[in-house]
């Protein structure tokens, strides 16, 4: 077994499921991300890649606790683990895909505090919608869709939460 759980070109290659998951909130997402965005748990910069030369993003701040070799001007990767403090600043697109389900449940709402505090546009983002009991070794929590949506609704005024038809919940969430 891997020592981390992460999609790759590889992953996707070997697993086309995990491709369609994957490409489910690519294309629901990626229209949202613009000008100065911080991705949370950017992972193997796999969606990192799917909307860094989007002419809209200025600049891609990619907090994760491992970190890969992918060179872009646009880019600046940082080591960060979950609940060390976020990046400080202000940004128009917070991304976290595929991240919270790998953080214990008492570390989301202090993250979602502090996404807020540095967020000036959106915030978006995919997990596993929870619908059997998770069998994942490194899903330490996972979501039903009603429940992520009641937490973001006490951060956001403003949140679009669906599945994808791949048991994959997406969401943006504004003021």
């Amino acid at each position: 077994m891997p020592e981390v759980e992460r999609s790759t070109e590889q992953t996707h290659a070997e697993n086309p499921d995990q491709f369609l998951y994957d490409d489910s909130y690519y294309k629901v997402l990626k229209p949202h991300i613009t000008g100065k965005v911080l991705d949370v748990g950017a992972g193997a910069l796999m969606f990192v890649k799917e909307y860094l030369f989007n002419p809209e993003v200025e600049s891609v701040l990619a907090i994760d606790k491992y970190t890969d070799d992918f060179e872009s001007p646009t880019i600046i990767k940082k080591n960060w683990v979950c609940p060390d403090d976020l990046p400080e600043g202000k940004f128009d697109t917070i991304v976290s895909t595929e991240f919270v389900e790998h953080i214990e449940r008492e570390h989301f709402e202090p993250l979602l505090e502090q996404i807020k505090d540095r967020l000036v546009g959106k915030f978006v983002g995919s997990t596993p919608n929870k619908k059997v009991a998770t069998t994942n070794p490194f899903h330490l929590y996972e979501y039903t869709l009603e429940e992520l949506k009641e937490i973001l609704e006490k951060y956001f005024s403003n949140v679009q939460i669906e599945d994808t038809g791949y048991n994959c919940t997406v969401w943006i969430a504004q003021n």
